[in-house]
């Protein structure tokens, strides 16, 4: 075997593995995309809608970063299936990594380590495993890749051509894609400055670049500056993770991102291989009024893949995916995606694994709710984190896109028809159409009468991709039967339903305590009213409330007294004993008796201990007796185990406290 024989054996040895290491990066991608960050999760952030008509299109037509917008939002609806969602998003970051590896190339005038072109992989798994990043801002960076590609591969050498060309490119870039604009112009720049030695032209692609978000929005009344640089700079679009979060881990993810192309470059053209003369790799040769690359054929052991190497990139790559995942927000848009899709169980099942950072009184809502809808409202409740009041109250940190949708929809369970459309209409008309806000309105038609109308919102829903079939089934039902007579839910939402407006919209006419009452008054055997009522009295601390209710348990089939219930007596009778109690035949079971004296002879120990021994005397006492009512009405707070319980503020009081 000849020495050229032997090489060109190893070349495609080399190559072989490459595109071997290839697959199996993008097949890992794609597994971890679609198992544990979960696509479906990104899409329910946001559930935007997409019509296929043109006046929808049109819309996006009519501002900078509007294509963007529109294709990033059709793409999003793929995200709703997982494995569709996770194909969707592993070809964008392979495409990212196919354009990193074509402009790295160019500007190291040779082949690269595959690590470097693959680096760009790791960092939208670690930036996806925030539950914050757009996919918009991936097909942006993709796009700016693209165009740089064709930029740097341009034949013209002329500066004036290129000038030329390039504000063609930046202008319709800007259009389409916003703000990633600066990253294109950047790259762009980078290259005349470091590959052609081009200083006044790359000085000039990169101001021009930067400057153009700006003086677009200088001279436009409906873009501000922020919006103008978008998606360079991360929009501001309210509460997306149904909680307190901080945005500094978000910030610094997404700057990393972006920074590493500009940096890759800077490296890669520092470093390039070619030299000033003679033909070696990658040097340029004239041809004509033309700049030819040449890239040299043979795999190197200093830019190809070794199993070594494959196999500390791995390993890194798994260290920093791992050490970025937010495991905590994950769980959180898991609660508030089960609970819109009425999994109960499955938000239970996920609401005992969450962190007190989290833990909202957003989460609180969907948690009751859930514990209602499996019939353990009250005996369980006290086993979750609560403070306060058992669902949302729109005070004025609620009042957002996610606080009027779980609002309108517990509204409509309640039997509150014109809260539900109401706060419906708020949030369509804040954030734009939503399906779920949609459904939820056509329903509301049906029940106020309204069937015309409930075809109008059927028709617009007709028109999306996701709500399509929903909307023709439910248009048949109401041909057939206007008043959706053998709907159950309906039917259900008939029989306790109100027959008139107490305090519309929540503008000060009711407080939460009426808010529940009234449906009650309406239907006593509305069971969801008095549940909630009765938590928000356990939760009030107001035992004597709990106990004067008490003679509504018998227009229902409760088996006994719930333990909550139970709890509640036992406090009102130490703290009113000479007060009578009419338990209607019912009696407290002798177990939850011994439980409270335990809990008050721990509580006893807990106050005369001193110094360490209190500590531990409280911790005995969260650990026995955290999630009952007797520790809630001491502390002011359930903490079924050690550490867990709400943590933040007290809400203030607002529209519906």
């Amino acid at each position: 075997m000849t020495a050229a024989s032997s090489e060109e054996t190893a070349s495609r040895r080399s190559a072989h593995f490459a595109v071997s290491a290839g697959v199996v990066i993008l097949a890992v991608f794609y597994l971890y995309v679609w198992r544990r960050i979960g696509p479906h999760l990104l899409f329910h952030q946001r559930s935007p809608i997409f019509l296929t008509t043109f006046g929808f299109f049109e819309k996006f037509l009519r501002r900078p970063r509007g294509l963007l917008e529109y294709v990033s939002a059709f793409l999003m609806q793929l995200c709703s299936f997982p494995w569709l969602g996770a194909l969707v998003i592993t070809a964008i970051a392979g495409l990212i990594c196919l354009g990193t590896r074509g402009l790295l190339r160019v500007m190291h005038d040779g082949r690269i380590h595959p690590a470097a072109y693959f680096t760009p992989a790791v960092l939208l798994l670690m930036v996806h495993g925030q539950y914050r990043h757009r996919l918009a801002t991936s097909v942006a960076l993709l796009g700016a890749l693209a165009l740089a590609n064709a930029y740097v591969r341009l034949r013209p050498r002329r500066s004036w051509v290129r000038g030329a060309v390039f504000l063609i490119l930046v202008g319709i870039f800007y259009y389409a894609a916003g703000g990633m604009v600066v990253l294109f112009g950047a790259l762009c720049g980078l290259f005349e400055l470091l590959k052609s030695r081009r200083i006044v032209l790359g000085v000039l692609c990169i101001l021009l670049a930067a400057a153009l978000p700006l003086a677009v929005a200088t001279y436009s009344y409906r873009i501000s500056t922020v919006e103008a640089y978008v998606p360079l700079l991360l929009p501001d679009e309210g509460a997306l993770l149904p909680t307190r979060y901080p945005l500094v881990r978000q910030l610094v993810f997404h700057a990393v991102l972006l920074l590493f192309f500009p940096a890759a470059a800077i490296l890669a053209g520092l470093s390039k291989q070619g030299g000033a003369s003679g033909r070696k790799p990658g040097s340029l040769r004239r041809r004509g009024d033309e700049d030819v690359t040449t890239i040299p054929p043979t795999h190197s052991p200093a830019n190809a893949w070794t199993a070594i190497s494959f196999a500390v990139f791995l390993i890194v790559s798994a260290i920093l995916t791992a050490v970025s995942f937010d495991a905590g927000a994950k769980t959180r848009l898991q609660i508030d995606y089960h609970a819109d899709h009425e999994q109960w169980d499955a938000v239970l099942e996920s609401a005992r694994r969450l962190s007190p950072r989290f833990y909202d009184l957003y989460a609180v809502h969907d948690v009751n709710r859930a514990l209602y809808h499996t019939g353990r409202l009250p005996d369980e409740m006290l086993d979750f984190p609560q403070r306060g009041v058992p669902g949302i109250r729109l005070t004025p940190e609620q009042k957002d896109l996610i606080g009027y949708r779980k609002f309108a929809h517990f509204s409509l369970e309640l039997g509150r028809v014109n809260f539900a459309q109401h706060w419906g209409h708020t949030a369509i008309e804040i954030k734009g159409e939503r399906p779920s806000l949609m459904k939820l309105l056509v329903k509301v038609c049906v029940l106020k009468n309204r069937p015309e109308l409930a075809r109008t919102f059927l028709r617009s829903l007709k028109k999306s991709l996701l709500g399509r079939s929903w909307a023709k089934e439910y248009l048949r039902r109401l041909d057939a039967d206007p008043q959706m007579t053998e709907d159950p839910e309906l039917q259900h939402v008939r029989s306790v339903m109100l027959r008139r407006d107490y305090g519309y919209g929540g503008f000060g006419g009711f407080t939460y305590h009426e808010a529940l009452l009234q449906p009650l008054l309406r239907n006593r055997r509305n069971r969801m009213a008095f549940e909630y009522l009765m938590a928000y009295f356990l939760l009030q601390k107001r035992p004597d409330l709990v106990v004067a209710n008490l003679h509504r348990l018998a227009d229902f089939d409760y088996v006994g007294i719930p333990r909550h219930y139970e709890e509640a007596i036992l406090v009102h009778r130490r703290l009113n004993p000479d007060a009578k109690q009419d338990l209607r035949g019912r009696r407290v079971r002798p177990e939850t008796v011994e439980r409270f004296r335990g809990f008050y002879r721990d509580v006893l120990h807990y106050e005369r201990s001193k110094g360490a021994e209190k500590g531990a005397a409280l911790r005995t006492l969260t650990e026995r007796w955290g999630n009952t009512y007797f520790f809630y009405f001491t502390f002011g707070h359930s903490e079924p185990r050690p550490g867990w319980k709400i943590t933040g503020p007290e809400t203030e009081a607002g529209a519906t406290e």
